[in-house]
């Protein structure tokens, strides 16, 4: 949701002739790229044994991890990890 205040803000810090319509764009790109930034994890999938694994790669990742006393996280934690607003990133395996 962007603010109409934080528009005006905008709009009087750029040189004229900006839009109300591009300052909005230019701060809901702002706003997603911020929350892409602080809303993904990323995690690498390993085969063991011929089941495949979801192994957590960064902080947060880990930190789910812990919260779920694993050191994997199953289909279920990476559902409700989603429900939360998160996006996945799967780290790509190297040969």
């Amino acid at each position: 949701m962007v603010h109409y205040g934080d528009i005006f803000k905008y709009i009087i810090e750029t040189p004229f002739g900006v839009s109300i319509a591009t300052a909005e764009a230019v701060l809901m790109r702002k706003s997603q790229n911020i929350r892409k930034n602080k809303m993904t994890i990323t995690v690498k999938i390993k085969n063991v044994f011929g089941t495949d694994k979801i192994y957590p790669v960064c902080d947060k990742a880990k930190t789910f991890a812990r919260l779920t006393e694993t050191k994997t996280l199953t289909s279920y934690a990476i559902n409700n990890i989603k429900a939360l607003g998160y996006t996945i990133e799967v780290q790509a395996q190297t040969l």
